[in-house]
Order: C-alpha cells, then sequence, then structure tokens
C-alpha cells in the first residue's frame, strides 16, 4: 500500500504468475489468492509487462481508451491532459475532456510533489470503465494542469498516459480541515468501485544468450 505495485508483490512475497495463477516464491499464498478471486466469482485484469519496469493495461474515461499505470501508492486517477498548454506540458497527453460528453471541470486546484518532480492539478469528474467492473461509474479524478521540468521529461518517456491510483481510504487526503467532523474526504477509486480486496502477480520477461525470450504473464486479481 506504501509504493508502486511492484513494492505490493513484493510484500506479498514476489508473487509470480505461471499457467495465470499466481504462485508465490515463498509459499502458496498467491496460488490460494488467485484461487479464491476464481472461486468468489472475481475476475482478472491482465497487466502488459514493460520490460519488468511498469506494469499497466487500458482502461476508459469519458468513453476513451487511456493507459494506466496501477499505484498502491496513490489515492486517486491523475492523468495527462489536453488541460495543460504544450508550453507547460511538453509531452503527449492521453485525455482530452473536449471529446468526453460526460466530463465536468471541479473548481479545486492543488500542487502535488513527487519524487520525480512537481505538477499541478486541476479536479474533474467524468465517467470511467474499468475492466470487469460493468458500468462505467463517475468519478472524481485529477488532470495535470502544469509539470515542472523533471516531470516532464518524465512523461516524455513514459509507457502509460494516466496512473490509476488503488489506495485504500485510511490513505486517502483530507480536502477541508476546518474540523476533524467536518473534514471532507476524497472517495477512493476502489470505494467508487466498490472494490474490497484484491491481489497482484507480476510476471517476468527472461533474455538469456542464445535464447528466445521467455514471459511469464501478469494479473491482478479481484
Amino acid at each position: 500500500r506504501r509504493g508502486p505495485v511492484v513494492a505490493l508483490a513484493s510484500a506479498l512475497g514476489a508473487i509470480v504468475c505461471t499457467d495465470g495463477l499466481a504462485t508465490s516464491r515463498r509459499g502458496s499464498r498467491g496460488n490460494v489468492a488467485g484461487a479464491a478471486a476464481a472461486a468468489s466469482g472475481g475476475f482478472a485484469w491482465e497487466l502488459r509487462n514493460m520490460g519488468n519496469r511498469n506494469y499497466i493495461l487500458d482502461i476508459e474515461v469519458g468513453g476513451h481508451p487511456i493507459t494506466v499505470l496501477p499505484d498502491t501508492g496513490s489515492f486517486s486517477l491523475m492523468v495527462t491532459s489536453s488541460r495543460c498548454p504544450k508550453s507547460k506540458c511538453d509531452f503527449p497527453k492521453g485525455f482530452d475532456p473536449n471529446a468526453s460528453k460526460t466530463y465536468s471541470e471541479v473548481d479545486t486546484v492543488h500542487a502535488q510533489q513527487f519524487g520525480s518532480g512537481t505538477v499541478l492539478l486541476g479536479a474533474a469528474k467524468d465517467r470511467v470503465r474499468m475492466p470487469g467492473f460493468g458500468e462505467p461509474r463517475e468519478l472524481l479524478f485529477w488532470e495535470i494542469t502544469e509539470a515542472d521540468e523533471r516531470m516532464g521529461m518524465l512523461w516524455q518517456h513514459a509507457d502509460f498516459e494516466a496512473v490509476l491510483g488503488l489506495s485504500w481510504r485510511s490513505n486517502a487526503p483530507v480536502l477541508s480541515t476546518e474540523t476533524e467532523e467536518t473534514a471532507v474526504r476524497e472517495p477512493t477509486v476502489l470505494e467508487v468501485f466498490d472494490a474490497p480486496a484484491f491481489t497482484v502477480c507480476l510476471g517476468r520477461i527472461e533474455l538469456l544468450p542464445n535464447k528466445p525470450a521467455q514471459k511469464t504473464p501478469s494479473y491482478m486479481y479481484w
């Protein structure tokens, strides 16, 4: 829960995927988790392995596909957006609010600092569809409206167009802090989609001399 999906996999015992099931190098916990998801009527996302560096998939925002990086250390959906002009965001944009019929801008902005730089974020709402969760649901999310030089360089070379935060409610930031009793917390992605739990298994691409690349699949089980 404290970092990207890779950190979660390490915490669960170096989970890897074999034949579509989760198996663990330290035991059977991953296999049990994968079997439990199937038995309970759950489903799985197949993640695309980008050179053992990032694991990504596609969702829809406003009816349009966007490639996201699942991140257990983030609290919401953060997208690159055409709301940010080229003078402030000189990198490809994954989301165009003008192309969505269900988009609405929210009068809330804030700056967010990461280890790789700082961005200015503008709040918005739209209908978001995630694989396996049925009909799209309205989600409050954040559009990048300005990025510093370091963040600009990161997005220029990123394999993804947005970050899909999968943090739990206890980690969600407070939007209003007048008093503890009236504090307003942003609903997390997991709350909006009524997702009580998930588990992850990350495959590997092995490059061996004079042999074809060996690849195991990667999944998130819900």
